[in-house]
């Protein structure tokens, strides 16, 4: 939230009439929000701040972060706005399993009791992460929607010639990036009118951040030959449902 795409939307939110905070911490990842943990990676979190516009538009930073639950705990939103996935590009191994997963459970931490939107990562030029952006979004989509969240695919809204460094964006791509995700979260229904309506949004500097109610015995069956790849999101469902059939 402390670039240009986070105050932005925060902004935009505003001015629909809704109280909005927003916070963000840089490097983060759905392993961070999802724990209210920031031991791991070792070290490298304690000298950085949680930055935070406040329901007047005023920022503010501070060294004692927190995650998803305790923010949503004293602020009682409506609607949660989750903007990450760039930080878990460059992941890979046990650690990009986890952070998957830990996706999956923010998500679920964050419909309970509100309406959440997540938003996916953006275009990037980095030639590191580029060739596992497309996968990455897709495992992130999977992860958390639709049984939680409202998936919104930043892919598609950026342009990547406004990149500063190949994976931020600068001022006027930040504003341009956050303008069409209101549009879109707009479009998928995202209501402001009520003068009670809250927002909260949470994610790292980077690029900032429909219920299931109960499992029952959910079946799900993959249509095709004996060997069919089973649906990445069956192993989410998997992790939500133990007592379910699939």
């Amino acid at each position: 939230t402390i670039y240009s795409y986070g105050s932005s939307l925060h902004d935009l939110l505003m001015s629909s009439g809704a109280q909005v905070r927003s916070y963000a911490v840089g490097g983060t990842t759905s392993l961070q929000w999802a724990d209210n943990d920031y031991s791991v990676p070792k070290n490298f979190f304690d000298k950085l701040n949680m930055y935070i516009i406040d329901e007047t538009g005023k920022k503010s930073s501070t060294l004692e972060k927190q995650g998803l639950a305790p923010l949503k705990e004293e602020f009682k939103p409506d609607i949660i706005i989750i903007s990450l996935g760039t930080n878990i590009i460059g992941q890979t191994g046990q650690a990009r399993i986890l952070r998957i997963e830990k996706a999956n459970q923010l998500a679920k931490m964050a419909q309970q009791d509100a309406k959440c939107y997540w938003i996916g990562p953006p275009k990037t030029t980095d030639e590191k992460l580029r060739p596992l952006l497309d996968q990455t979004i897709q495992e992130i989509k999977d992860a958390v929607s639709p049984l939680f969240c409202t998936f919104i695919d930043s892919n598609t809204l950026t342009d990547e010639t406004k990149l500063d460094d190949k994976i931020h964006y600068n001022k006027e791509g930040g504003q341009d990036w956050a303008q069409k995700v209101f549009d879109e979260l707009k479009k998928e229904g995202l209501n402001l009118n009520s003068p009670s309506t809250t927002a909260t949004i949470t994610g790292s500097s980077t690029n900032l951040f429909s219920r299931l109610q109960k499992c029952n015995n959910i079946v799900i069956g993959v249509i095709g030959a004996s060997n069919t790849k089973e649906p990445s999101y069956v192993k989410y469902l998997r992790l939500l449902c133990p007592d379910s059939t699939f």
